[in-house]
């Protein structure tokens, strides 16, 4: 399953003190997270990040060394 949106798209991140919640303003889409689920979140988001990092590292190493250790 894909949603995408323009990639002009406003996004802003608010957070909120009474209830404390984080509040997602993605276009017209709002999405409120209690701490614990935001960090959670921004967990997962760094994690995907490191692992496209991770891979692209690995790719760029493979790619320059020698066709016998590829």
């Amino acid at each position: 399953m894909r949603l995408n949106a323009d990639g002009d798209m406003r996004v802003t991140v608010l957070a909120k003190r009474d209830p404390p919640r984080v509040q997602i303003h993605a276009g017209p889409l709002r999405f409120t997270a209690t701490e614990a689920e935001a960090v959670t979140l921004a967990t997962q988001l760094a994690d995907a990040v490191a692992e496209l990092r991770a891979a692209r590292v690995y790719r760029n190493d493979n790619t320059t060394a020698p066709k016998e250790n590829r």
